[in-house]
């Protein structure tokens, strides 16, 4: 009687193992909904430094821009 009831119990336990995971779908970390990838800090610094404009010295641009303000 006890090795039935042994073997009934291991069978619930892998019963058990086997439906734990039931519905659930293994996925690495880079595949999961909410993973962001890495970025490169430097480059994307880079981005959003200020553009450094030149000064045209014209004196016809110079002027134009004098009568609109």
């Amino acid at each position: 009687m006890a090795r039935i009831d042994e073997q009934r119990k291991q069978r619930l336990e892998q019963a058990l193992r086997d439906m734990g995971n039931y519905g659930v779908k293994l996925r690495k970390p880079e595949e999961l909904p909410d993973f962001d990838q890495p970025i490169d800090y430097e480059e994307e610094k880079k981005r959003f430094e200020p553009v450094k404009v030149e000064e045209q010295n014209d004196s016809k641009f110079a002027a134009r821009n004098l009568k609109r303000v």
